[in-house]
């Protein structure tokens, strides 16, 4: 609400000039006020405004537009300075309003709730990556910082447009904060992942695929997930592991399957719960995959340690193809000399995740290159 007090003291310097229909209007919106001085519409007047808060000495304001608009960022009494000259009949005005400024808006709020802070690891060497409709505004900005329990020390970590990357080299307790805020808005929050680093050094997935037809075609897999020198009596430790395979894995094609790395292949599919052909976990006989793949295809195997007493993991992937059985029964596994090393947008820059519905260039080991284009 706003209470204005008009204060229309008229100095006329010449009795000419008629100034009844002179006034200064004004309209508001909150702490947004718009201010008009009516009755000069002609080309005969010149104006000139000034406000300034109650008790103040500088003003806020200070023009020569008949109509202006100005924000306040207080709350209180502010006086209007209004004068008008009329050059036709050689006279001038001057008036005073003061209007009581009672609205102030509240901060404006973020919406966080997109947000989500990944977490990839094998062994000592840690990824985490943001993601979150919020990113999208070119208000925001985020850091990742490190506290180290050991040393009681703070680092802050560079990060490749949202992927961070550490490897640690002692073991220990750590935790990875991330801090993201809106500058515009003027608000922030934080997010943090503990690491509690005990290295897993015997952390293996062996497997062998064998056939279940007389073709001698590869159709069947037995693994087992080993951890050097553990016993069944540790009550610790917890096995899952997990299958996929979908049409988002088998539109890649041998070349990218094969050398694509874990976390590039970790940001670019989705792990969709309709695509999730296995499941098993905590208990010990998690340990052991014995699989029928029903089809040809592309297989991801994750297999997942953890240790719930440390409250650490650490997961493997292990990729499989199984091919269409040939009437030779043989089943060849392409594995290219040729690596992923990089993938870059359509100017050049680097990519840290592979991106759907965009043209990105990927390089490899060999000095070749080539265009792709992931449909969503």
């Amino acid at each position: 609400m706003t209470l204005v007090l008009a204060l229309t003291t008229a100095l006329s310097l010449s009795a000419k000039c008629d100034w009844s229909k002179v006034s200064l209007g004004k309209s508001n919106k909150c702490n947004v006020y718009t201010f008009e001085v009516t009755g000069t519409a002609d080309t005969c007047y010149k104006h000139e405004l000034l406000v300034i808060k109650k008790g103040a000495t500088t003003p806020l304001y200070k023009g020569t537009q008949r109509v202006f608009s100005l924000t306040f960022n207080d709350t209180g009494y502010y006086y209007v300075k209004t004068i008008v000259r009329n050059a036709c009949c050689g006279g001038d005005t001057l008036f005073y309003t003061l209007i009581h400024v009672e609205c102030k808006p509240t901060a404006a709020k973020c919406d966080w709730s997109s947000l989500r802070l990944q977490q990839w690891n094998q062994r000592n060497y840690y990824k985490w990556y943001v993601s979150g409709k919020a990113l999208d505004d070119t208000c925001v900005d985020w850091m990742y910082m490190i506290y180290d329990y050991q040393t009681k020390k703070v680092d802050t970590v560079w990060d490749n447009r949202g992927l961070c990357e550490v490897q640690f080299n002692k073991k220990g307790k750590y935790k990875m904060y991330l801090k993201v805020w809106n500058k515009c808005k003027g608000c922030d929050t934080a997010m943090y992942r503990e690491v509690n680093l005990i290295y897993f050094p015997n952390c293996k997935f062996v497997y062998n695929l064998k056939s279940t037809k007389a073709g001698g075609c590869n159709d069947s897999m037995v693994g087992e997930m080993t951890l050097g020198p553990w016993t069944k009596g540790d009550t610790c430790w917890e096995w899952y592991s997990y299958i996929w395979n979908g049409p988002m894995l088998d539109s890649l094609n041998q070349h990218d399957w094969d050398s694509m790395s874990d976390d590039q292949l970790y940001m670019y599919y989705d792990f969709n719960d309709s695509d999730l052909v296995w499941l098993k976990g905590p208990e010990n006989a998690a340990r052991i995959i014995k699989y029928k793949f029903p089809h040809d295809g592309h297989y991801l195997i994750a297999t997942q340690w953890y240790n719930k007493c440390l409250g650490q993991d650490t997961f493997f992937f292990t990729r499989i193809t199984i091919e269409t059985c040939t009437t030779s029964g043989v089943t060849t596994f392409i594995k290219p000399d040729a690596k992923l090393i990089g993938v870059y947008d359509m100017l050049g820059r680097p990519v840290a995740n592979i991106r759907r519905n965009e043209v990105m260039i990927y390089v490899y080991s060999d000095g070749t290159t080539r265009k792709v284009f992931i449909n969503e």
